[in-house]
């Protein structure tokens, strides 16, 4: 293989390619993730919000309730928890579907 070409391969595997042996000669070609990784990236998507989003807005909220203080906006914090609230249990039913669906795909 010219160096060159090992060159092109190795930078389209640092962009995210991945290299594979096809009628004898070395291919990149664009990665594409299995349902399951799909399933846990999305999984560690909304977990990431939970512990990042979610937090803040509900601690923000829960300050601005207890002070008696409206949001920025002029909407009572309340309302915006009870919002919060609702998306949180949607995102918490995802994850249990989720979790289901990566136990299954790995029997």
């Amino acid at each position: 293989m010219p160096l060159e070409e090992f060159d092109r391969l190795l930078v389209a595997q640092s962009n995210g390619k991945e290299l594979k042996v096809v009628d004898g000669k070395v291919v990149a070609v664009e990665y594409e993730p299995t349902q399951t990784e799909l399933y846990e990236n999305e999984l560690n998507q909304l977990k990431q919000w939970f512990d990042v989003e979610y937090m803040r807005a509900e601690q923000k909220y829960r300050r601005l309730h207890t002070l008696q203080e409206l949001c920025d906006d002029g909407v009572s914090p309340y309302y915006k928890l009870i919002d919060l609230y609702k998306e949180a249990e949607i995102k918490r039913k995802r994850i249990q579907e989720l979790e289901v669906l990566i136990n299954d795909s790995s029997k």
